[in-house]
């Protein structure tokens, strides 16, 4: 039997009545198993409203608005929840209902181009029998699910006896670490999971040649794929979202395994899987054979493989024919690499979108509602968050920095620490000294110590640059503090040593010591070569070896964060000039009088495609979806 239909229903508190009244309407639909409906009377105390909100609207199948005056007035109904379900609408994965209960204005909102109920949109306070204007809202429901279920089949997701497998202790751990560690000015410890905004993704065509733009929400990714390629810019957030679709199979009581792409070393892996399942999960040979047609893998970073070109093949061909549903999360220019694959021809490919006005504002959101969900005024709360959003909006807007969850939580961060530093004038650096300052402040390291320890790291990323970007055995990290008591004055090595481990700045495994995140690592090592520019003629020729260099991912980043670090002309000189050479064979473009023709000719449309465009206005939202534009 299919699963009931998700529907979630959303009116304002002073149209309750109207809300007991439907919800005494779908009790049959309910008795049937047709549809499971949610509002949120059935959030319980003690739980954190707005998560469970944004939760169950995601999970919607079908969003009812119960639409009155209230519902217009009401800031959180109209443009909280009911923007948050027009997005998944315009996505085609929930279909959004109004339901006309009062006599209410619409005419030129997105509301007016939704299909309604009852029919006509006649208020249902306008019926003259009550039971008929209910019952008319219960059949045109029935057949707007039928349409949905006909246009998108439901996936559903099978569990095994009611269980569910849990992660282990330190997997919970790990899925929510947010790799950097955030202050906040009321939990002690920021979860990945109370924060955590999942990206839209593009639909990438598979020439990557298509100018149709397609998105889907990252939260339906396990449904829409079986086999799916996610790529990424450089931290667009790949890892995050990993994270958060191991969450999201576990709660589809399926079973998922996160593999690291630099651990492929064979192509054979089951070993791996095995292992890696067994660190994982709870109770793992019993959830395995549970669980074996539910396995879901997921590799991050697969782009760092070791394996030729035909071992590479027969581990897809392997996973691919062993377990059901495989995720691969990839930097951006694995796209390239894709076609020379057979065995990849077969994945969907998707690249993860940098956020938009709604994402951010919900990211926003988040951060200020964190551990005061309960207590905080809804109407502090949107005057807050408006103020921030405006701050951050007009930093991106000046493309200071990009629209990537990261960048934006190191404002809230600054913002967190009424920081005195300038906004409008935030760059990468900035962003990543302040992560630090902040880690650091969080385990009480006083001020007057923040300089020892921001020069111990300057080193300890020199050595590990010296080691070739390699983490440091516990020998060669002794070896460290052995000449940097040398060079400057003695530190108590195990307590730095902790105290950056535990501010979540370094990180061990396997006795290997390295820089958790490796932005940090490109920092301080920039940090290192700025420093000693003038001292040293060493560092001259490692800026050149950087520049020849400049196609490998570590080496631009550090030239990226030198800049920050240095307004050395040498160095700025030395940059323009490597990037004036990398075209260096091309003439360079201008323009002439008749190149810019057409301009002219596009000038003398504009009256008729104003016409054009105000013929659009008039169309409603579906019709203008189905247009090639």
């Amino acid at each position: 039997m299919a699963s009931p239909v998700n529907v979630f229903i959303s009116y304002s508190h002073e149209d309750q009545e109207f809300h007991n009244s439907l919800v005494k309407y779908l009790t049959n639909m309910q008795r049937q198993g047709e549809i499971s409906t949610w509002t949120d009377r059935k959030i319980t105390g003690g739980s954190s409203w707005r998560n469970e909100i944004d939760k169950h609207l995601e999970a919607a199948d079908i969003v009812l608005l119960l639409v009155s005056p209230d519902f217009i007035y009401s800031e959180y109904c109209y443009d909280k929840e009911m923007g948050a379900a027009l997005e998944r609408h315009k996505l085609k994965l929930t279909r959004v209902i109004p339901v006309y209960i009062r006599v209410t204005d619409v005419k030129g909102s997105v509301v007016e181009e939704l299909q309604g109920l009852p029919t006509d949109r006649k208020p249902v306070n306008k019926w003259q029998d009550k039971d008929e204007a209910w019952k008319n809202v219960v059949e045109g429901l029935r057949s707007a699910i039928a349409e949905y279920l006909e246009a998108r089949p439901m996936n559903e997701s099978v569990t095994n006896n009611g269980t569910k497998p849990g992660f282990s202790e330190c997997h919970e751990h790990w899925l929510d670490d947010t790799e950097v560690t955030l202050t906040h000015r009321v939990v002690d410890k920021v979860k990945l999971s109370k924060i955590y905004v999942e990206p839209d993704l593009l639909v990438v065509n598979k020439n990557f040649t298509s100018k149709i733009r397609k998105s889907i929400s990252a939260h339906n990714l396990i449904k829409d794929s079986n086999l799916s390629i996610v790529i990424g810019e450089e931290q667009a957030g790949k890892t995050s979202l990993a994270k958060f679709l191991c969450r999201e199979i576990n709660e589809a009581g399926h079973l998922s395994v996160y593999i690291n792409g630099c651990e492929v070393r064979s192509a054979n892996i089951s070993a791996l899987i095995d292992k890696r399942l067994a660190e994982q999960h709870t109770s793992t040979e019993q959830l395995k054979n549970s669980f074996a047609a539910n396995i879901t893998v997921i590799i991050d970073d697969i782009h760092l493989h070791g394996l030729n070109n035909k071992h590479f093949d027969q581990l897809i061909s392997t996973l691919k024919s062993t377990y059901p549903a495989l995720v691969f999360f990839a930097k951006d220019t694995f796209r390239y690499v894709i076609p020379d694959h057979e065995e990849l021809e077969t994945f969907d490919i998707y690249q993860i979108n940098d956020f938009g006005n709604f994402k951010r504002a919900k990211l926003i959101e988040r951060w200020v509602s964190l551990g005061v969900e309960e207590s905080l005024d809804e109407a502090e709360m949107y005057k807050e968050c408006d103020e921030i959003t405006t701050k951050i909006n007009s930093i991106i807007r000046k493309k200071l920095i990009p629209s990537k969850p990261i960048f934006i939580l190191s404002i809230l961060q600054m913002l967190e620490a009424y920081t005195s530093q300038r906004l409008d004038m935030t760059s990468h650096g900035h962003c990543y000294q302040s992560l630090v300052y902040q880690a650091l402040e969080r385990i009480d390291i006083k001020q007057k110590e923040i300089d020892k320890y921001m020069n111990v790291m300057t080193e300890l990323a020199w050595a590990q640059y010296k080691n070739e970007g390699k983490p440091l055995t516990t020998s060669a990290l002794s070896d460290f503090y052995d000449s940097y008591a040398q060079e400057y004055l003695s530190v108590d090595r195990t307590k730095v040593t902790e105290d950056l481990h535990k501010c979540n700045i370094l990180a061990s495994k396997d006795n290997l010591i390295s820089f958790k995140y490796p932005y940090i690592y490109y920092f301080f090592a920039a940090k290192k070569i700025a420093d000693s520019f003038s001292k040293s003629e060493l560092i001259k020729t490692e800026i050149k070896k950087l520049l020849e260099g400049l196609h490998r991912e570590d080496y631009a980043n550090i030239i990226i964060f030198i800049t920050h670090h240095t307004k050395e002309s040498w160095i700025l000189d030395e940059i323009e000039m490597c990037l004036m050479e990398l075209f260096s064979d091309h003439t360079p473009a201008t323009l002439e009088a008749k190149d810019t023709a057409f301009l002219e000719e596009f000038l003398k449309e504009i009256p008729k495609l104003g016409g054009v465009l105000i013929q659009a206005s008039h169309m409603t939202a579906d019709t203008r979806d189905n247009i090639d534009w």
